[in-house]
């Protein structure tokens, strides 16, 4: 278990490590001229605190073909190999992670039942019996709580 600063030195460096295949990934993404002006301008919005969290989460249809050009890209880099496969898996356990850390702090219980749900595979595959057997538990009945 990770306490104090070996936690935040953990967090650090899977942040900067998934901020590095972040970078190496848009390289090599076809973006237009309309495209570049909805990302510049929604990059400005954040800069200037006017756009919301779930703004950006209910993005357009623009936005919309970006991220799909993403996922292709990743389903490439995927497809080219077993490391591939391993960085882009990677890629994906940080932002669970880092989707879960934001959900913490901001009490966003959706979120955090989102997150929790998606960890359970990897906890079935680290052997974790407690958390594998509770997890699901721990799920239905806090869904069904914040539902009332």
């Amino acid at each position: 278990m990770l306490t104090g600063h070996a936690y935040a030195r953990a967090v650090r460096a899977h942040t900067l490590l998934h901020l590095t295949l972040a970078i190496i990934i848009p390289k090599e993404l076809v973006i237009d001229d309309d495209m570049d002006a909805n990302l510049q301008n929604t990059i400005e919005d954040v800069k200037n605190n006017t756009i919301s969290y779930n703004d950006i989460e209910n993005c357009d249809e623009k936005t919309e073909a970006l991220l799909y050009q993403c996922n292709k890209k990743l389903k490439q880099y995927e497809g080219r190999g077993s490391t591939g496969k391993l960085w882009i898996h990677y890629f994906h356990m940080v932002l669970i992670a880092k989707e879960f850390i934001r959900a913490e702090r901001m009490g966003d219980w959706q979120a955090h039942l989102n997150c929790v749900k998606e960890m359970i595979p990897y906890f079935h595959a680290s052997w974790h019996d407690f958390l594998m057997l509770n997890l699901p538990i721990y799920i239905s009945r806090t869904y069904c709580y914040w539902k009332i």
